[in-house]
């Protein structure tokens, strides 16, 4: 309501997002940064437009749910993969948090087809070396081995074979991941998860750092004051009671 919105044009396809300024800035460090020198229009060419726009409904309040469910309608097995990616690329670690979180629903108990090669390749495409994604893939191929899955001269194996080869990170993460005793429990368990999320700053804070950036506190209650609707707003919440 309070904030300039900027136009973000997305893809090879030039999709273009009308968003406001504020709430991106909010989410994702990407923005945070752009806005802060300038007000311009934003390019973003080798962004995919529907995983953007996965982003655009996550930050806008859309129920995470979509990204579940977009994988199950579309038979689509890396939409997390890459929405954690693009979370990584916008330094959005909380949309990082969001994609991760469905692992516990994707991969049940012993029986998993997790690990999946398509994820490990996009993971492993995608994302940088050290990343979270990574560790938990390489945890995931440690405790619930493909290998023991295949039998040596199937097309399934020759295809793992085939992505160790390619990605030798991969394999030296493995190695890593192996000393690790699962017991009889998995990386995508519940209480193994958190080891994998991202660092976060709580909404409430991030939004406090945010209106001080732009304003003193003094220049607010004087707004606020003078019956500046958007003073009263952002001076309430600078004044909440704080747990």
């Amino acid at each position: 309501m309070f904030s300039k919105t900027a136009s973000i044009v997305v893809g090879p396809e030039r999709q273009i997002f009308n968003l406001h300024q504020d709430l991106l800035a909010l989410h994702s460090v990407f923005f945070r940064e752009h806005f802060a020198f300038a007000d311009q229009n934003i390019i973003l060419p080798s962004v995919n437009v529907a995983e953007f726009a996965d982003f655009v409904a996550w930050v806008y309040g859309e129920d995470s749910s979509h990204l579940e469910n977009d994988r199950i309608e579309n038979n689509d097995e890396t939409v997390l993969e890459r929405g954690w990616a693009l979370g990584s690329f916008l330094g959005s670690p909380g949309y990082q948090n969001v994609s991760f979180s469905h692992y516990s629903e994707y991969c049940p108990g012993d029986a998993s087809q997790w690990p999946d090669l398509k994820s490990i390749r996009i993971i492993y495409e995608r994302t940088l070396t050290g990343s979270k994604l990574r560790k938990f893939a390489a945890h995931s191929m440690a405790a619930n081995p493909p290998f023991k899955k295949h039998k040596p001269g199937s097309q399934e194996f020759a295809e793992w074979n085939a992505l160790l080869k390619e990605y030798p990170d991969l394999n030296i993460d493995i190695v890593h991941a192996t000393a690790k005793d699962w017991g009889e429990t998995f990386p995508w368990d519940d209480e193994h998860l958190g080891a994998y999320l991202e660092d976060e700053t709580p909404l409430d804070q991030a939004w406090e750092e945010q209106i001080l950036a732009k304003r003193d506190i003094a220049a607010i209650k004087g707004g606020a004051k003078k019956k500046c609707i958007r003073s009263i707003f952002e001076l309430a919440h600078l004044e909440r009671k704080k747990n």
